[in-house]
């Protein structure tokens, strides 16, 4: 009766001791959740939790039950960690004056629509459409795109950033819509509401993409575009810098839950690579085309703009760019009538 009832208790406690560490790996990168809750040893006659150096966490489980159930109901999820790290990280930018948050110069003005659209995905014209541009803050992308005479509404997580399109707005006559949000919850906005969606790199600050790409084909309009730049899996993976014999290296696994390694030393190289501050996350292609498919849409055309140069130093980013494409540029159409899957299917080979 005694080792019947001891098997019990094992069993309530072991629940929400899970819970806590499938929480923890929400708080803090899950290989040190792992490493925390990896060895699990017997202390008269109890299972007591060790860190992989031996040390106890708990003398024993009922010791530290009553503790349990509070700590699992004020961790915060690894999703708001990471926004606030990455508002915080581009808040900066915007402040510093990165080359990233500085509106288009008076020559890009002049034709604004071949200086976003050098490809000619968008056609002759995008007058009078109703444009989104997704995480697209800093007085660049609203201030090409109304120049090129559409409607237009910035969505962006950082207020520093919001505020540049703000300045510029005020500067040009231009009337912008701007919403800070995350680009996986556009709530604030009505479905079937834009012609278009351009988004420009910054799907890897989040730990996934299914919910960008739901909400960029619920706000989309039966037929419109999708146009998008990512991180390349690859360049996320691989070394910043050329190591000793001279190459660059896989470094981290593609198949992973937890952030990207932080770059090894910090150069003008990983400046153009990595945003300093930031969580990154690397996304796989199923993910990214797979998962624009599952979205509702078709995938019209991809490129990988080029910035490889051959004669420039070893090491440099242009060089690292002639051996590791470093962005995708994808454009997608909503499919009409096509409604998002919400379930995987197996495809059946004989």
């Amino acid at each position: 009766m005694v080792s019947s009832l001891r098997g019990a208790l094992d069993k309530i406690v072991d629940r929400p001791v899970g819970a806590v560490r499938n929480r923890l790996s929400l708080v803090v990168p899950r290989s040190a959740a792992r490493r925390w809750f990896k060895v699990w040893d017997t202390h008269r006659g109890w299972k007591v939790p060790r860190d992989a150096a031996g040390s106890t966490f708990w003398p024993e489980k009922l010791w530290f039950l009553p503790f349990l159930l509070p700590e699992i109901c004020v961790m915060k999820p690894h999703r708001e960690h990471v926004l606030r790290a990455n508002r915080a990280s581009y808040d900066a930018m915007a402040a510093a004056g990165n080359p990233l948050c500085r509106p288009a110069r008076p020559e890009e003005l002049s034709d604004p629509l071949k200086t976003v659209d050098a490809a000619g995905w968008l056609g002759d014209s995008i007058s009078g459409w109703d444009v989104l541009c997704l995480a697209a803050g800093g007085g660049r992308q609203s201030l090409l795109y109304a120049a090129a005479g559409a409607r237009v509404t910035v969505v962006d997580l950082s207020p520093g950033m919001l505020e540049l399109d703000r300045q510029v707005a005020t500067q040009y006559g231009h009337d912008f819509r701007l919403l800070e949000t995350s680009m996986d919850d556009l709530s604030g906005l009505d479905a079937g509401e834009f012609d278009l969606v351009i988004h420009p790199v910054s799907t890897c600050y989040l730990p996934g993409v299914a919910g960008v790409f739901g909400e960029v084909a619920r706000v989309l309009r039966p037929g419109g575009l999708y146009v998008s730049q990512h991180k390349t899996p690859t360049s996320l993976q691989a070394t910043t810098d050329r190591t000793e014999g001279g190459h660059y290296e896989i470094r981290d696994r593609y198949y992973r839950d937890e952030p990207i390694s932080a770059p090894e030393k910090k150069n003008s190289t990983t400046r153009r690579l990595r945003e300093s501050g930031a969580v990154e996350f690397l996304h796989r292609w199923e993910e990214l085309i797979g998962g624009m498919c599952r979205a509702g849409f078709v995938i019209e055309d991809l490129v990988e703009p080029m910035h490889a140069d051959g004669t420039v130093m070893a090491g440099t980013f242009a060089d690292r760019a002639g051996y590791i494409a470093p962005y995708v540029r994808i454009k997608a159409r909503r499919v009409p009538g096509q409604a998002p899957e919400t379930r995987s299917r197996t495809l059946w080979l004989p």
